[in-house]
């Protein structure tokens, strides 16, 4: 059932080179709404031509505790380093 429901996000995409669809899953159970490959010019400080479906899946699921830097690329924060960081 995980399968049918990212097939159909991924066929519903608008973006036209790639259409994947990317969902976190665990015991069969999807914990977020699939997300798509979408087009973007940056994401929190990282410059892209597009946001793929993976990257997009885990900031929805993550939030505020992924950030990326030049250079450690993405990674997860504490909640420490964010009230650090202002």
């Amino acid at each position: 059932m995980c399968l049918d429901r990212l097939v159909g996000y991924a066929k519903s995409a608008n973006i036209s080179a790639g259409k994947l669809s990317a969902a976190i899953v665990k015991n069969g159970r999807l914990y977020i709404q699939p997300c798509v490959n979408t087009q973007r010019n940056t994401c929190r400080g990282s410059m892209c031509g597009s946001l793929h479906a993976e990257q997009n899946a885990l900031l929805s699921f993550f939030g505020k505790d992924i950030a990326y830097s030049k250079i450690n690329g993405w990674y997860l924060c504490s909640k420490q380093e964010r009230i650090k960081k202002g």
